[in-house]
């Protein structure tokens, strides 16, 4: 394996579908020093390199995670009509809490963001 780089990636939605498959990923990555991930509860995963930051989404990021600093930002929130349950839900998740984490990222130095989202494939 190449050698870890000094790269820090921010990720957010950890613990959801897309986010814990991504995080395998991006600890097995040499590219990554450190992965921060956001997520609402605590990860099973046990990675030197994963810091694992408990959060609050409906709360300004900046006062959870004061001087935290990436390059390489992904977020992976998202949620379903159904779990959120009405439109203004479902509009908070999919499009606001992914802006609030968006501006949050450029504020701790992202060089890159990546929104990532669930996609159903059919292979032929």
């Amino acid at each position: 394996m190449a050698d870890v780089t000094d790269r820090i990636a921010l990720v957010a939605g950890g613990s959801g579908l897309v986010g814990s498959a991504l995080l395998p990923i991006l600890l097995a990555a040499p590219l990554y020093s450190r992965v921060h991930a956001l997520a609402r509860r605590a990860l099973p995963t046990d990675n030197p390199r994963l810091a694992n930051r408990v959060v609050r989404f409906d709360a300004p990021l900046e006062s959870q995670l004061k001087n935290l600093q990436c390059q390489d930002a992904f977020c992976c929130l998202g949620t379903t009509m159904k779990n959120a349950g009405s439109q203004a839900a479902f509009r908070e998740v999919d499009h606001d809490l992914i802006i609030r984490f968006a501006k949050f990222a450029l504020s701790a130095g992202a060089e890159r963001l990546r929104t990532l989202r669930r996609r159903i494939s059919i292979c032929a």
